[in-house]
């Protein structure tokens, strides 16, 4: 199963760098389909990302009225969620230096988040996920409350019919293309 994941990692990868001229208009037209949804409607605070290239960009997202919204940055192999309110508070990351992060900000446990919007480089409509590899998300979302909703963002040509999964591989709540 491992190789499998590993070829369809490649294969979205090449998709992805290939029709990166799409990604944003496509990440607007995410963004819209996001905002509708009564996952968000409903949230006072969002759990989002500093998108790494090919990645739906959610930055134009911000400032969100009414919400706070929270971002990762890495710390040894886990993620410790900030808060944001503008573009300006990204810097890059000293473990990943193609990924952006929060450069400071108040630390959010990322269980006081409503919703948490998740990347990816693949999708199936009932809420699997294949991330880069790492884990970070499925550790990130382990043990969480079931109120947290969880949603995966991304391009049309990312959802697949199925994806293998593993018994650590966290499911989503609701998968938002566009």
């Amino acid at each position: 199963m491992p190789f499998e994941k590993s070829a369809i990692r490649t294969q979205m990868r090449e998709i992805l760098h290939a029709r990166l001229d799409e990604c944003a208009l496509r990440s607007k037209r995410v963004c819209e389909h996001l905002v509708l949804q009564s996952e968000w409607i409903s949230a006072r605070t969002v759990a989002l990302f500093c998108p790494m290239s090919g990645e739906v960009d959610l930055l134009g997202l911000l400032p969100i009225d009414g919400k706070r919204a929270i971002f990762p940055a890495v710390v040894g192999a886990r993620m410790e969620w900030r808060e944001v309110r503008s573009v300006l508070e990204f810097v890059a990351s000293a473990a990943f230096p193609n990924l952006r992060e929060p450069s400071a900000g108040e630390s959010v446990e990322l269980c006081e988040a409503d919703l948490v919007v998740v990347p990816g480089l693949a999708f199936t409509a009932c809420g699997k996920r294949l991330g880069r590899g790492g884990g970070f998300y499925d550790r990130a979302l382990e043990g969480l409350p079931a109120a947290l909703k969880r949603v995966g963002v991304c391009f049309e040509f990312q959802v697949l019919d199925d994806l293998p999964t593993q018994s650590h591989d966290a499911l989503l709540d609701i998968v938002v293309a566009g």
